[in-house]
C-alpha cells in the first residue's frame, strides 16, 4: 500500500498546541496524538468494498499479509507496545511554523520543540539531488546548483505508533507514560529554516581540516594593532604587537631590530597576540619578528552531540585541540612533541643577523613556545574556564603548560543548531514522541527526557575546512568559536512548489 501526502501548513503553531504537553495530564495529550494519527491513516487508505463472507474451504485457498503489524518486547523497564501498518508514506509537506510542548511540563516561556520553515521532502533537479534556491528561485551561493525538475519525498515504510507502558503485569498500576511515532525504515531530506529550540536526541560527526600554508605571519597586521599576548614581556615590542611585514619601516641594528617595512605575508596572519619566544641574552625573538611554514591538520570523525530539553547547542567532543597544536607546530598526526613530516619551519625572522645564523639551532625552543603560546590564547579566546574574561585569564595564569594541554584536549566545542538546515534521514530510529517521564526507547541509546522529543541518530556532518589563520582568528580574533558559530552548514532545501507561499 502506497500513498502520497502533499500539504501546506502556513502556521502550525496554533494547530500543534492543541494537543501538546500542558499541566494537563500526558494521558490526554497521547489520546489525542493518537486520534491525529488515526484521522491521517485512515485518510490515505484506499477505498473497500463492503466485506462478503467467505467459507472455510475459499478461505484456505488465499493467502496474504495483514495491513496491521503489532509487536510487543520489554526492555529498559518498560513494555512496549507496537501498532503499525503495513504501507508507506510518502510526504512532502511544510510548516511554516512548528512549535510543540509550549509550556506545559517543561515550564512555561519556551517550547520543547520550535522550529522556522520546518520541511519534510524538497524540491530536486533530474538526478534527484535536492536543490537550495530562495523564494524567487535564484541560486544561494554556496548551495548545489541544478534545475528544478521534480519532488523527492520524505518516505516512511511501515509507520507505527509504539506505547512504553510502565507497570504492565499489575491491573491496578499499569499506565502510558510515552508514545512514539516512527518507522521501520524513514528516509529522505528533512530541513529547518531556523531550529530555534530541540528537545530529544541528535547526533552527527565533525571533519576538521587545518589547512597549511607557507610564509605565515604570527601576529596581526598593522592595521590590527595592537594585539599582545595577555601578560607577555614587552621588551623591544614594536607598533603594538603587529607583524613585521606589512608594517611600516624602522632602524635596524646588528642584535635585534624592527627591520619592517616589508610586504605583507603571502600566508596571511595568524592573529596571535606578541610576546617573546625566546631570549638568550645576545639574541633575542618575538612573534612579531617570526614568519612561519606549517603544514594542513586533519581530524575526522569527532562526535557531535545534542540531547536534553530545550537545547540549542550541541557539543562537538574528541578534536583535542592540544593535539591539535602539537600536530600543526611538530608536523605530526598524534598530537604528541615528536617531529614529523612537515613540522612549523622559520620561513624568515626579524629578529638580526644572529637569529637568522642560528635559527635552525633554535628551532626546538621556538616550536615549543610557539606551541604553548597558541595554546594559552586558545584557552583565552574560547574562555575554557570561564565565561568572564578577567577571570579566565586569572585561571591561565595559574596553570601549567601540561595542564591547559590537557584541558584544551578535553574541552567540547559548542555549536548552534541554529546553524544545521539540512538532515537526510536514513534510520529506522527517526521518530518523534511525547512522554511523561524519561523513556529509553528500543534501540535508542539513551533516554529521551519529558515532553515532546524528536530522535535523529547521524543527522548531519560538521566539515571543518579552513586555513589555521581562519581558524585561530576566529577563537582569538572574535566570539565566534565560543558562540556555537566556527562554522554556517549549508542553506535549507527548496520546497516550494506551484503556489506555495514559501521555501
Amino acid at each position: 500500500m502506497k500513498k502520497t501526502f502533499s500539504n501546506e501548513c502556513q502556521n502550525c503553531s496554533g494547530f500543534t498546541r492543541g494537543f501538546l504537553f500542558s499541566p494537563i495530564q500526558a494521558n490526554k495529550a497521547g489520546i489525542a496524538l493518537a486520534f491525529c494519527m488515526t484521522a491521517i491513516l485512515l485518510s490515505i487508505a484506499s477505498p473497500v468494498t463492503a466485506m462478503t463472507e467467505m467459507a472455510d474451504k475459499e478461505m484456505s485457498n488465499v493467502s496474504g499479509q495483514a495491513l496491521l503489524q503489532m509487536d510487543k518486547e520489554f526492555t529498559n523497564g518498560f513494555t512496549f507496545y507496537k501498532a503499525g501498518l503495513d504501507a508507506k508514506l510518502e510526504l512532502n509537506t511544510n510548516f511554516e511554523k512548528l512549535q510543540l510542548g509550549c509550556g506545559g511540563v517543561n515550564g512555561p516561556g519556551a517550547c520543547d520543540l520550535d522550529i522556522d520553515n520546518f520541511s519534510l521532502g524538497c524540491v530536486a533537479d533530474s538526478s534527484g539531488a535536492c536543490l537550495s534556491l530562495d523564494p524567487r528561485g535564484r541560486q544561494i551561493p554556496g548551495a548545489p546548483a541544478g534545475t528544478a525538475s521534480q519532488l523527492k519525498d520524505f518516505l516512511i515504510e511501515r509507520p507505527f505508533f509504539q506505547f512504553a507502558i510502565k507497570n504492565d503485569n499489575s491491573k491496578t498500576l499499569r499506565e502510558v507514560v510515552g508514545i512514539r511515532l516512527g518507522g521501520e525504515d524513514v528516509s529522505g531530506p528533512l530541513s529547518f529554516g531556523s531550529l530555534n529550540t530541540f528537545s530529544g536526541y541528535m547526533s552527527g560527526q565533525a571533519n576538521l581540516e587545518m589547512q597549511g600554508a607557507d610564509n605565515v605571519a604570527i601576529t596581526c597586521a598593522y592595521a590590527d594593532r595592537p594585539c599582545v599576548a595577555p601578560g607577555a614581556d614587552t621588551s623591544g615590542m614594536n607598533n603594538g604587537g603587529a607583524s613585521s611585514w606589512g608594517s611600516p619601516p624602522a632602524a635596524c641594528g646588528f642584535f635585534g631590530c624592527n627591520r619592517a617595512g616589508l610586504p605583507a605575508p603571502e600566508g596571511g596572519y595568524l592573529n596571535l597576540g606578541d610576546d617573546m619566544i625566546l631570549d638568550i641574552g645576545i639574541a633575542s625573538i618575538r612573534f612579531q619578528e617570526a614568519l612561519v611554514s606549517y603544514g594542513t591538520v586533519t581530524r575526522n570523525g569527532n562526535s557531535v552531540l545534542l540531547s536534553g530539553n530545550r537545547q540549542n547547542q550541541a557539543a562537538v567532543s574528541g578534536i583535542e585541540l592540544g593535539g591539535v597544536v602539537n600536530s600543526l607546530v611538530y608536523g605530526n598526526n598524534d598530537g604528541s612533541t615528536n617531529v614529523g613530516a612537515s613540522p612549523l619551519e622559520l620561513a624568515d625572522t626579524d629578529a638580526g643577523a644572529l637569529v637568522g645564523i642560528f635559527g635552525p639551532t633554535l628551532l626546538p625552543l621556538l616550536r615549543g613556545g610557539v606551541s604553548d603560546q597558541i595554546k594559552r590564547q586558545l584557552a583565552a579566546g574560547l574562555r575554557i574556564y570561564d565565561p568572564n574574561e578577567a577571570t579566565n585569564q586569572a585561571i591561565i595564569n595559574s596553570k601549567s603548560d601540561g595542564a591547559i594541554n590537557t584541558d584544551l584536549n578535553n574541552y567540547d566545542l559548542p555549536f548552534n543548531v541554529t546553524n544545521v538546515h539540512q538532515i537526510d534521514v536514513t534510520s529506522d530510529l527517526f521518530g518523534l514522541s511525547f512522554q511523561k517521564e524519561d523513556v529509553q526507547y528500543p534501540g535508542y541509546v539513551e533516554s529521551v527526557k519529558r515532553g515532546w522529543a524528536m530522535y535523529a541518530p547521524d543527522a548531519f556532518t560538521l566539515d571543518i575546512a579552513q586555513p589555521v589563520t581562519t581558524f585561530v582568528s576566529g577563537i582569538t580574533g572574535s566570539s565566534a568559536a565560543r558562540d556555537g558559530n566556527i562554522v554556517g552548514l549549508e542553506p535549507p532545501f527548496k520546497n516550494c512548489w506551484g503556489s506555495a507561499r514559501f521555501c
